[in-house]
C-alpha cells in the first residue's frame, strides 16, 4: 500500500500513464475542496482568448478567468488500496 497527501492525478500516484486504461481506488483520510479544473483565458479584442487547460487553486487570482469544467479536492493521509489482493 502507498500513502501520501497532496494534489496528484491518479496516474501520477503510481508513477506512470499505464491508470489512463484502468482506475485506481484512494482510501483517503481528508479531501478538502482545492480549486477547478478548466480553461483559462485572457484579455483579447473582442473577446477573451483562451490560454491553456489548468487547474487552479481557489486562492490563485487567475481563477477569475479561468470557466471550470470540474472541482479538485486536494487528497490528504490517501492510502492505495489493493482491490484485487495482488502485491
Amino acid at each position: 500500500m502507498e500513502r501520501g497527501g497532496g494534489i496528484a492525478y491518479a496516474d501520477e500516484l503510481l508513477g506512470g500513464p499505464a491508470l489512463r486504461q484502468g482506475h485506481i481506488l484512494l482510501r483517503a483520510g481528508s479531501f478538502a475542496l482545492y480549486g477547478v479544473d478548466g480553461l483559462r483565458y485572457r484579455t483579447g479584442r473582442p473577446a477573451p482568448v483562451p490560454i491553456d487547460h489548468h487547474v487552479v487553486s481557489f486562492a490563485d487570482p487567475a481563477i477569475r478567468w479561468t470557466l471550470a469544467s470540474k472541482l479538485v479536492r486536494e487528497l490528504g493521509d490517501y492510502t492505495v488500496v489493493d482491490l484485487y489482493g495482488q502485491s
